[in-house]
C-alpha cells in the first residue's frame, strides 16, 4: 500500500465528532468508542502478540496489566514487580521473567532498571562523599587543636628560653663585674706589694 492509497483510505472513513476526537486525545480509549470506527475490526483481528505489541506501547509504568475493559486481552499473566525488587533481582532471573513479555515492555524494564541501579550507584556516591567530608572536618579539628597546643608548647619553650637567656645575661653581668673587680683587686694588691 502506498501513500496514496492511505490517503484515499483516510479520505473514505467518517470523520470525528468532538467526543470522539476527546476521547482520541484523552485515552484509554473506551469500547463505545471503539465499536464506532473500523480500527476496532482490524484490532480484533489481529494476532494476540501485535495486540500486545501495540498495548505496550501505550504503558508507562513498570508494571503490566491487563484492564478488565480492554479491547485487547493479552496472553501473558499479570507481570508485577516493585522497583525494589527489579533493582535487586539478579540478570538471569529478570530476563526469565521478561521472557513472556513484549519487547518494549521487556525494554522499558530494562531501562527502568538501570534507572534505578544508577540512582543508588549515585545515592552511594553522595554518602560515599558526605561520610568522607565529615571525616575530613572531623580529622580537620583534631589536626587545628593539636596545632593550636603545638603552637602553645612552642611559645612556651620561647618563654622559657627568654627567661634563662635574661638569667645567663644576668649573671654573665654578675660574674663580669665580680672578676673585673676580682682582676683589679689583684692588680692593685700586686702593684701595691711591688
Amino acid at each position: 500500500m502506498d501513500l496514496g492509497d492511505m490517503e484515499k483510505f483516510f479520505e473514505l472513513q467518517s470523520p470525528l465528532t468532538p467526543k470522539e476526537n476527546e476521547q482520541l486525545n484523552g485515552f484509554p480509549l473506551d469500547d463505545a468508542w471503539f465499536s464506532k470506527t473500523a480500527t476496532y475490526d482490524i484490532f480484533e483481528e489481529m494476532e494476540e502478540t501485535q495486540k500486545e505489541f501495540i498495548c505496550g506501547a501505550f504503558e508507562t509504568t513498570s508494571t503490566i496489566s491487563t484492564a478488565p475493559n480492554s479491547p485487547a486481552v493479552n496472553d501473558y499473566d499479570t507481570f508485577e514487580i516493585t522497583d525494589e525488587e527489579l533493582r535487586n533481582l539478579p540478570v538471569k532471573q529478570l530476563n526469565q521473567k521478561l521472557r513472556d513479555l513484549p519487547k518494549i515492555e521487556a525494554s522499558k524494564l530494562r531501562k527502568r532498571r538501570r534507572s534505578l541501579k544508577n540512582r543508588g550507584y549515585a545515592l552511594n556516591c553522595r554518602n560515599k562523599r558526605v561520610t568522607e567530608n565529615e571525616q575530613l572536618q572531623k580529622t580537620n579539628i583534631k589536626l587545628r587543636i593539636e596545632v593550636a597546643k603545638i603552637k602553645e608548647e612552642l611559645s612556651k619553650a620561647v618563654r622559657e628560653r627568654d627567661i634563662f637567656k635574661q638569667k645567663y645575661e644576668r649573671i654573665n653581668s654578675v660574674f663580669s663585674t665580680i672578676c673585673t673587680t676580682s682582676a683589679m683587686t689583684l692588680k692593685g694588691a700586686s702593684v701595691s706589694k711591688s
